[in-house]
This record gives C-alpha cells, sequence and structure tokens, in this order.
C-alpha cells in the first residue's frame, strides 16, 4: 500500500462520491488530478462528472481547484509556463 501511496491518480469516469472517498483514503488532494476522457467519452456524460465533481463535499475550494486545474500544472511545469503566458 505505502508504495500506492506514491502515485499521483486521475478521476476518469469515477467522479462519484465512493470513489473519490476511497482514493482520499490513499492519498492527499494534490495527488488526485480531474479526468474525464473526453473525447471518448459522450458528451453529456463529461457534464455529469463535472457536476459529480463541483458537488462533492469531500474537497474544501482549494483542494477542488487543485484537482481540478492546479495539480496537473505542477506536474507540467511546461504547461504551466505556458498557461502563465496568457
Amino acid at each position: 500500500v505505502e508504495y500506492l501511496r506514491r502515485y499521483y491518480y486521475d478521476t476518469g469516469l469515477s467522479n462519484n462520491a465512493f470513489a473519490l472517498r476511497s482514493l482520499q483514503e490513499l492519498v492527499a488532494p494534490s495527488q488526485i488530478l480531474s479526468a474525464t476522457d473526453f473525447p471518448f467519452c459522450p458528451e453529456p456524460v463529461v457534464q455529469i462528472q463535472i457536476d459529480a465533481l463541483n458537488s462533492y463535499d469531500g474537497f474544501d475550494d482549494a483542494a477542488r481547484e487543485k484537482v481540478k486545474r492546479g495539480n496537473a500544472l505542477n506536474l507540467f511545469p511546461r504547461i504551466a509556463a505556458l498557461q502563465e503566458k496568457k
């Protein structure tokens, strides 16, 4: 289990309370990244996933923003640098 705590996890099609709470038992929100599996997942399902993440009560606003965007930018600094140029 300790080995699994080193990884980062995405939430592709798993933005429901059961999956997110289970994942939080393993890792901190700083190791969770939002994902939707778009374009392979139909757009209505993508919206359901986004809504589920936004309504999940296990993250405060700061943690939710990190899961949605900040953690990925920390993992990929070159993309973060491109975002800063905008």
